[in-house]
Order: C-alpha cells, then structure tokens, then sequence
C-alpha cells in the first residue's frame, strides 16, 4: 500500500527505555562514561560534556559504582533490574492513562444521556478530544499514515456526512479497511518479527535485519545493530533477554488497551442504544396530549444526545484498541443503529 505519509504516537512511555537497553548493553564492556556516547536521553548526553553523572542519571550511576569491580555478567544483571523497574514504571502510566481515558469517557457518557444538560455536540467534541489523547499515546506497533485510499475516504465521508455524519464516518472507514487490515497485520505480527530477527544474531552468519515497519521495531533496530556489531556471543544473548521484557510489557500495554476499549465500546454502546428504548415507553404511557408532546420533545432530545455520544463512543474504542480507521468503522455503525432505534 502506498503511502504519502506516516507518523508515530507522541506520548510514549516505552520508547525510552530503548535509549537505557542500548547503554546497559554497552556499559559492562565500554565503560560507563564511553557506553554514553550517541545517547539522546538527556540523563546521558551531559556526560560527555560535562565529564560527570548527570542530574537523574541512575543507570549512569550504578554503572559507574560497579565498574572494575564486578564481573561483565554481575554488571549487566545489575543494571538489568533497573531498566526492568523502568519499564514497570511505563507499563503502569500506561495502564493508568487507558484507565482514565475509559472512566473518562463513561462520565461524560452518563451525563451526555440526560437531554436537560444539553451536552449534545459539546459531549461529541470531548470525545473527539479524548480519541486523539488516545492515538497519541498508543504503543507504537505500528505507524499512522495517509494513503490513497485516505484521501478518497475522506471525500466519500465527507459527501456522505452532509447527509448523516455517522455514514460519513462509516463510508471512510469501510474505504480504508484495506489499510486497516494491513495495519492490524503489522502491529499484530511485531512480536514475531522482532524475537526472530534478535534470535537470528544467535543462529546464523547473516541474521535477518530489523525493518523499519512500526515504531517499536524503528526503535529497537539500533539495539539489534549495538549487538550484531559487538560480535560477542554473551552481548547478543543479554539483548535478548531484553528484548524479551521489552516486548512483554509491551504486549501488556497493548492487551489493556485492547480491553478498555472493548469495556467502552460495549458498556457505552450498550447504554447508547438502550437508554432510548427505554424511555422511549414513556411516549405510550403519557395521560395526555400536554403530557404526550412534552414526552416525545424529551425523548427526541435524548435520542439526538446518544446518537453524538455513540459516534463518540466508537471513535474512542476503536483508536484504544488499534486507530482511527476502526474508530471510524465503530462510530459510524453504532451511531446508525442508535439511530434506527
């Protein structure tokens, strides 16, 4: 699929940790001044210039601590643990931010289902908000990007939207599926790619590289080439066993997400078509014709409220659990059928 243009999540945790393998990678065999250099994380550049550990540099700190006076293995293992306790740390702002966005977006949900706030569009607009937090700060296991399938998606959409917005969210959706597809296969097969390529270094003379296929593997890649040049059979074997915590908290990242948003898509999909049925009886009970208007004015407010909160709804469960094309796919249908109710 050809590709005009491509772009990775802002806000990642993970990412960091790349910079801290490469240097513990390094650190028992060059030093921990030397293992610094080419670093970009400001808890290493000052080294190098300032000739001390930097403010915030604790992996600098132990390496330095240990240095000649534990063996390469004991070394490493040390500052292992740290960076382990590092991704810890970025799993859980992980975890913490798709918990926020969910409770988030159940809040503004339940308040969007009361007409007499009128919420209405301002609720879509927070939701939109809130996608977009979303897709920046989804692990990057695979790149956003625009295509030409994009493009015509969006004329579609855009026609179909003056007529009804969530068909407009839905024709742009099922225009780009082919994409969609080919993203869900990239960001689904990360895993596999990486563990094989890093394996490789192990197995054979000239190891499959690392493409540059998504975020994590563009990341990862410079890991793969400090050890393919180190030629030391325990340097590979110490990057696996990187790899490995890397991609595990990374599956756990991912697993979350996915599940949050399932837990959005459903309970607030649920609550989106259900609440009109519902009061929609009220219509059939009201006493008198006052009583029957004044009904089917509230209901009709209700129904227009949900409508807006189930596109909402769908744009921010479908960029959770992988981007905007199957955001746009939830949106449009749950939106539809909130309609047709």
């Amino acid at each position: 699929m050809e590709v005009i243009w491509r772009f990775k999540p802002v806000a990642d945790p993970l990412a960091r940790q790349v910079e801290s393998m490469i240097y513990i990678l390094k650190a028992p065999m060059l030093g921990w001044r030397e293992a610094a250099r080419g670093l970009k994380l400001a808890e290493f550049t000052p080294t190098v210039e300032a000739g001390g550990v930097p403010k915030g540099g604790e992996l600098m700190a132990i390496a330095k601590s240990m240095e000649g006076g534990a063996s390469p293995e004991a070394f490493f293992q040390s500052l292992k643990e740290r960076v382990q306790a590092e991704l810890a740390r970025g799993v859980g702002l992980y975890v913490e931010a798709a918990g926020a966005l969910a409770t988030s977006s159940i809040i503004l949900a339940v308040f969007a289902s009361l007409p007499f706030l009128g919420i209405g569009p301002l609720g879509l607009m927070v939701m939109v908000t809130l996608t977009l937090v979303a897709l920046m700060m989804r692990p990057g296991d695979h790149y956003y990007t625009l295509t030409p399938l994009d493009i015509v998606g969006l004329m579609v959409g855009i026609t179909v939207g003056f007529l009804n917005l969530a068909g407009g969210f839905l024709a742009y959706g099922l225009v780009t599926l082919p994409v969609l597809i080919d993203d869900w296969r990239v960001a689904s097969g990360l895993r596999d790619r990486v563990t094989l390529a890093f394996g490789e270094l192990l197995t054979r003379p000239k190891p499959r590289e690392i493409i540059d296929t998504s975020p994590v593997e563009a990341g990862l890649r410079r890991l793969w080439l400090e050890a393919k040049a180190s030629g030391a059979p325990s340097l590979v074997a110490w990057a696996n066993q990187l790899v490995v915590h890397y991609l595990e908290g990374l599956q756990t990242v991912k697993v979350n997400y996915m599940v949050y948003g399932i837990i959005v898509a459903s309970f607030l999909g649920g609550l989106s078509l259900a609440i009109p049925m519902v009061l929609s009886s009220v219509l059939n009970q009201a006493p008198g014709a006052l009583q029957m208007l004044q009904a089917y004015l509230n209901i009709n407010a209700l129904k227009y409220s949900e409508y807006l909160n189930a596109i909402g709804v769908g744009l921010l469960s479908g960029s959770m659990m992988l981007d905007h094309r199957l955001g746009a796919i939830l949106a449009g249908s749950l939106g539809l059928i909130t309609l047709l109710l």
